[in-house]
């Protein structure tokens, strides 16, 4: 596992090939339960296991480039989820996507799979005169499913 200290990212959605392995600076994988049932009764509650998996929010944290390319990409993305949310016809930009992990030399540690999965928040991003060491931004995704490949 310690190469898991020294690691970098590569974000790959659909048949296209995003690398944003130089620009992913933290990435939060996304914790999920399969929920509670409770029956009530006269004298006490009783847990059952659920019926059904639920998922949080991913959110990678980027480093912008000097064009905000990577920030741009999201928010086209966004936009176009936003036009077309209410045409059945149309599906989410990110069907499925894969985030490697990847050791110091640029090869797979782990994959995760992650299934339908869109984004739906880019944090703001502070401009500024002043010498900054990064400009830096979150990117929050929406999954149904998740994969350890």
């Amino acid at each position: 596992m310690d190469e898991l200290l020294t690691n970098k990212f590569e974000f790959i959605t659909g048949d296209e090939k995003h690398n944003f392995s130089n620009e992913i600076i933290n990435v939060i994988l996304p914790g999920f339960n399969i929920g509670i049932m409770e029956l009530h009764t006269i004298t006490r509650e009783i847990s059952y296991l659920g019926d059904s998996l639920t998922f949080n929010d991913m959110i990678i944290t980027f480093r912008a480039d000097k064009e905000l390319n990577n920030y741009k990409y999201f928010f086209k993305q966004m936009l176009e989820i936003g036009r077309n949310k209410d045409n059945p016809e149309y599906e989410y930009i990110f069907k499925d996507c894969t985030i490697n992990i990847l050791d110091k030399k640029s090869n797979p540690i782990i994959g995760l799979s992650l299934g339908n999965i869109f984004p739906y928040y880019i944090s703001d991003f502070s401009l500024s005169v002043q010498a900054v060491a990064a400009i830096t931004f979150d990117v929050s995704f929406k999954i149904n499913n998740l994969d350890i490949i």
